[in-house]
């Protein structure tokens, strides 16, 4: 597929409606920094779908939208055409010699994307460039940088690039989308199982639930019968027994008829037992009112006789009481002096308990007075002790921190020392390369002194010779 015509309106700095023509005769895009060079490259990855706002230079996808310039108000929408012809010869999408994707992008962020007028989502779009070597990671676009990163990418990068040239990278996204489906698939399938075998867990459970349902049903018909079996029972035992109650009411009744005709007999012999008794009685009113005359004349002699003896008895009695009295208030007195002296007894031990009690107070007292002056000399000496542990606190504090500092002087010195035999003994190793070094040169002196002193004797006999040889 070829490039074939560029439409922008409201992206970036194209406010109006600007037409590229791509035609054989064009090969490039040139002039001045800050003319829109840029901006037609960014226009061309963003209706390829490009979802990235930076690769746009950009912090938000809205920032594509033409924001105003002076004299020019800033538009609500930004869209982008582009249109592709297939080559001389090749079939073009859907019978078409020409292909139109289109974008548009509002304020509010929403996006629409065209293809041939049509609105699709952005997988058609991307579906439909796939094999072409464009879209955003095709290699038909070249931003600034991106040849260097193409050269300098590692071997999967460079597989990618080839692999859209060479049109498999369609089969290798077809591949790719067909095992997420089936991956999605299998998931779904997995997830079908869990809750097939979560309803058969219930199915099963519902089950023995029914099963116990149908069970409880057939004991509750069998409790149902039960208690009609026994109703009836209790209804023929009921009826039996008000039969018996009824049978021993009649004769109950037939009873007390007769009981009823027998009172009836006996009240009329009653009656006539009544007249001869008020007769009987007449005559004993009258026998009686003879008899009472004499009681009564015989009742007075009793009574007069009985009056001494009951005077006379009533005095022994009294005389009697009175002793018993008597003796009863004697053995009462006897026993009341005795309950005195034992309460003058105990009044006697508890006023000596008391006065004990009064003396252990006043000892309790002096003790308590003696704690206190106590307890105020030792709070005192506590005082003066808790100022002198406060005092030996700090005397501590001030011996932990001489004794820190002196630790530390003597860490210093231990160093110090320590340094200082170190330097002693590299001090000594070099005394003793300097000894052995003066001893060499000593030996070296002596040497030389030795031949000194032979060339001396040489030069002194060579002199005597020559002065011999210039006296000859």
């Amino acid at each position: 597929m070829r490039l074939k015509r560029l439409v922008a309106r409201g992206f970036k700095s194209f406010a109006d409606r600007t037409e590229f023509e791509f035609d054989s005769r064009l090969t490039g895009i040139i002039g001045p920094n800050g003319c829109g060079k840029s901006n037609v490259v960014d226009a061309i990855k963003w209706v390829l779908g490009d979802q990235r706002a930076k690769s746009l230079r950009g912090s938000e996808m809205t920032d594509v939208i033409f924001k105003g310039a002076e004299g020019r108000q800033a538009l609500g929408m930004a869209e982008v055409t582009i249109t592709f012809e297939a080559p001389e010869g090749a079939e073009g999408h859907h019978g078409r010699s020409e292909l139109d994707i289109a974008r548009r992008l509002t304020v509010d962020k929403e996006s629409t994307y065209l293809v041939n007028g049509e609105q699709v989502r952005l997988k058609d779009v991307r579906d439909e460039l796939l094999d072409t070597g464009l879209g955003t990671g095709g290699y038909s676009v070249m931003e600034q940088g991106r040849i260097d990163a193409v050269l300098s990418a590692n071997p999967e990068a460079r597989r990618a690039i080839f692999e859209e040239a060479a049109g498999i990278s369609r089969f290798k996204l077809q591949k790719k989308e067909a095992l997420r489906k089936l991956d999605r698939t299998d998931q779904n399938l997995a997830r079908a199982t869990d809750l097939l075998e979560e309803r058969a867990r219930r199915i099963r459970s519902l089950r023995i639930q029914a099963g116990k349902a149908r069970r409880w049903r057939e004991l509750m018909a069998e409790l149902r019968d039960l208690r009609v079996a026994l109703a009836v029972l209790d209804g023929g035992r009921l009826r039996d027994e008000g039969a018996r109650n009824t049978a021993r009411l009649d004769e109950l009744q037939v009873a007390l008829g007769e009981a009823e005709e027998g009172g009836k007999l006996a009240a009329a012999e009653l009656a006539v037992s009544d007249e001869a008794i008020l007769a009987a009685a007449a005559a004993l009113e009258e026998v009686q009112a003879e008899l009472a005359t004499c009681r009564n004349e015989l009742t007075s002699h009793r009574e007069r006789a009985e009056s001494h003896a009951h005077r006379a008895a009533d005095r022994e009695a009294e005389l009697a009481r009175g002793r018993q009295r008597v003796a009863a208030l004697e053995e009462q007195q006897r026993e009341r002096q005795q309950q005195l002296r034992a309460s003058q007894d105990e009044l006697a031990q508890r006023e000596a308990d008391l006065i004990e009690l009064h003396r252990e107070l006043e000892t309790q007292r002096g003790s308590v007075q003696r704690s206190l002056l106590a307890m105020r000399a030792l709070q005192a000496e506590r005082e003066l002790l808790r100022e002198r542990q406060l005092e030996l606190l700090h005397q501590r504090t001030r011996a932990r921190n001489h004794a820190a500092e002196c630790t530390a002087r003597i860490a210093a010195v231990v160093a110090r020392e320590q340094r200082l035999g170190d330097r002693r003994a590299v001090l000594e190793g070099e005394t003793g390369e300097i000894a052995a070094g003066a001893a060499d040169w000593r030996g070296r002196l002596t040497g030389l002194a030795t031949r000194e002193r032979i060339l001396g004797e040489r030069e002194q006999c060579a002199i005597s010779d020559l002065e011999v040889a210039d006296a000859a």
